[in-house]
């Protein structure tokens, strides 16, 4: 096992010039009886990484982004609904959906996914990357 998997769970601050940032996403991964957590992980010019834990039943109600979404499951199951089809995704397994695109997300188990949000830069709404919601 390296150095870097044993240092601490959260983000390690990159340093001037620094081109590595360790991240330990089982650590990072915290759950809420409140609703699900969502941690920014990194975020760019173009792109946002997000780390989302839900308990068994919490769910993100339908929404949309002006990103594109590419959605990994890492631990656990989710459901992920685009316009009504429903996607059974378990751990390993990814999908990509276009910006703005309806759709929600329920986990009936305790699940963990990683979210990148990339910008569609087609679209002249978003400069950044920028979500309207997760």
């Amino acid at each position: 096992m390296s150095e870097q998997s044993a240092q601490a769970a959260a983000p390690q601050e990159m340093q001037s010039g620094s081109l590595v940032r360790f991240f330990d996403l089982q650590a990072l991964a915290t759950f809420r009886e409140e609703g699900p957590t969502i941690r920014v992980m990194t975020e760019t010019r173009h792109a946002r990484i997000l780390l989302l834990a839900f308990k068994a039943g919490q769910q993100l109600k339908e929404h949309r982004t002006t990103s594109q979404l590419f959605v990994q499951v890492l631990r656990g199951h989710i459901i992920f609904t685009v316009q009504e089809q429903s996607f059974q995704l378990t751990a390993g397994t990814a999908l990509q959906v276009a910006a703005a695109t309806p759709h929600s997300l329920s986990a009936p188990v305790e699940s963990v996914v990683l979210l990148t949000m990339i910008a569609d830069l087609a679209s002249p709404q978003n400069t950044r990357g920028e979500a309207s919601n997760a």
